[in-house]
């Protein structure tokens, strides 16, 4: 983009705070020395500051921190090898400038019910921070994993702390209570509630929505999402593929007549249909990388939730946070 339209693009108005750029008098370091000495690049890193100042002003402390660790990431790039010449350097500036100015912008235009939802969403997750446990206490699942399962174990809110923050209990029938999980049920499985995925649906539309809420969710996402997200889409995949149709039909048969039977997911001491899925989850790890374990518990989900009726509304669900966060779209599927 010509200098011209990225000068009219980024004016900030009233933008008083500013980052100081590098100190031309004692410039060493070669990009700092290409920046002091080439005119239109001066201008751009001092506007670069200019709107890093005005936006940092208008963001609570946790998000200035994020901001200031990605320029630095930025910054590193930069001076590594985003900047060999004066004519890179300039087209480096111009797509950091309007990456920020896009922010900037989408910050100011917040609507007072976006920043009342985004109010919420940083003190939900202070809340979820305070309670939070890495490791649940051994013995609360029947099953052989955690998954989205362990979400609930591990943010420490009850069904009815839930309802209080989005307006509808995580399950509507199970074994679960209010004020209690029974992931120990060897019979029963708690179904989901579509009332409560779709207000949870709104706060992911949210995020998609606003740019500048990601930074609020990204530890969140990256510490307990990063595996299960792309394992759950993958699996999601997995069992739609048509070459994969007859296998499915006879594995999900056979787990809701054990459910319907009352006979729950135990078979001859083991977990049934986790086995059937481990050998499925290994290859798919193998050749794609995906976590094996988070594959394994996807399979039974997903039959669960065609059980419960919600598969379909979690899946869309699923994939827009996978867009929030831009991971890569899960391969394509492969047969048993």
């Amino acid at each position: 983009m010509p200098l011209a339209l990225v000068l009219g693009a980024l004016t900030l108005g009233r933008a008083e705070t500013s980052e100081a750029g590098p100190d031309c008098a004692k410039a060493a370091a070669p990009v700092d020395r290409m920046i002091c000495e080439d005119p239109q690049l001066k201008l751009l890193d001092e506007m670069l500051a200019k709107i890093l100042g005005d936006l940092k002003k208008r963001l609570p402390p946790e998000e200035r921190e994020f901001l200031d660790g990605e320029q630095s990431q930025w910054i590193g790039r930069r001076d590594g090898f985003l900047c060999p010449d004066v004519y890179s350097c300039l087209s480096t500036y111009n797509e950091r400038l309007i990456e920020l100015k896009r922010r900037h912008d989408a910050i100011t235009s917040l609507k007072p019910e976006q920043r009342a939802m985004q109010k919420r969403l940083r003190t939900l997750l202070a809340r979820m921070e305070e309670k939070w446990e890495l490791d649940p206490v051994p013995g609360l699942t029947a099953l052989p994993d955690l998954g989205l399962r362990g979400l609930y174990l591990r943010s420490g809110m009850t069904p009815k702390e839930f309802r209080a923050w989005f307006g509808a209990e995580p399950f509507r029938s199970g074994p679960h209570k209010p004020d209690r999980y029974d992931f120990q049920n060897h019979r029963d499985f708690g179904r989901h509630n579509p009332e409560f995925i779709a207000a949870f649906g709104k706060w992911v539309e949210f995020l998609a929505a606003s740019p500048v809420t990601k930074p609020l969710v990204l530890g969140f996402y990256d510490n307990q999402m990063m595996d299960i997200a792309p394992a759950y889409y993958r699996m999601h995949q997995f069992l739609h593929a048509p070459e994969n149709t007859a296998w499915v039909e006879r594995i999900s048969g056979m787990y809701r007549q054990a459910i319907e039977q009352g006979q729950g997911p135990f078979r001859d001491g083991y977990h049934y249909p986790y086995r059937e899925f481990q050998q499925v989850a290994q290859a798919i790890s193998e050749k794609e990388g995906i976590n094996a374990h988070e594959l394994t518990t996807a399979g039974p989900f997903w039959l669960r939730r065609q059980m419960d009726g919600t598969e379909q509304a979690l899946f869309e669900l699923l994939g827009t946070l996978l867009k929030v966060f831009e991971l890569p779209e899960a391969p394509a599927p492969a047969s048993p």
